[in-house]
């Protein structure tokens, strides 16, 4: 009688596809095995992926680690610690959308978009970038020269910047701040006072407050 055995084992993941196996009797088994998968090659980083057969793309998101990727509003992953995130199994030729989740991102980090339609040629690949600004940002406390919250509503202007609004206990959000920021503030009511917001470094990109500040007014 034959004792002759025959075994297959595949596995896969999003880098490699495995497969192996053994046919043969007793003693006499002869067993084989196969890696199948692609290795790309893009702004200076490798990637590994199962066979790419249509097209690719790699997102970048400047440097920032763990932050969401949609293609066509599903969710494929999130990038490396490098920033990084390839996406294979592309259609070529469709401009496809390629969305990132700025959820995870610093309060202080501008983007010019968050999503892009990019359509690609068959058997290639794409650097799809969003690039990405850290730009200084506070919230402020604004008292009057009796020490109470300036009035919600009132208009607080900058040199070359867009008005701010303040909002309860006095409190307003401010962009794109430099080191030393000479405020003016305009009430409901129409009154007028000035403040300085001195602004510190922020390395860690935590959200800040500042003050209470006093804005004075003018003689």
């Amino acid at each position: 009688s034959s004792n002759y055995q025959q075994a297959t084992l595949g596995w896969r993941n999003n880098n490699v596809e495995l497969q192996g196996g053994g046919y043969g009797e007793k003693g006499m088994m002869t067993w084989w095995g196969e890696a199948m998968g692609s290795v790309v090659l893009m702004d200076g980083e490798l990637f590994a992926a199962n066979k790419i057969n249509d097209a690719f793309v790699v997102i970048s998101t400047d440097g920032h680690p763990d932050v969401p990727v949609s293609y066509e509003n599903q969710p494929v992953g999130k990038t490396n610690n490098k920033g990084y995130l390839l996406v294979s199994g592309v259609s070529a030729y469709y401009p496809a959308s390629y969305r990132i989740d700025t959820l995870n991102l610093p309060a202080d980090t501008r983007l010019k978009e968050t999503e892009r339609r990019v359509a690609i040629r068959r058997h290639n690949g794409y650097l799809v970038d969003f690039p990405m600004e850290q730009e200084r940002v506070a919230s402020v406390i604004l008292h009057d020269a009796q020490g109470n919250a300036i009035p919600v509503g009132s208009q607080v202007r900058r040199a070359s910047r867009s008005s701010a609004v303040v909002g309860y206990d006095g409190l307003a959000w401010l962009e794109n701040l430099n080191d030393v920021n000479p405020l003016e503030v305009i009430t409901p009511e129409g009154k007028r006072c000035t403040a300085t917001l001195t602004v510190g470094a922020n390395p860690e990109h935590k959200l800040q407050t500042y003050g209470p500040l006093t804005c004075r007014e003018a003689p």
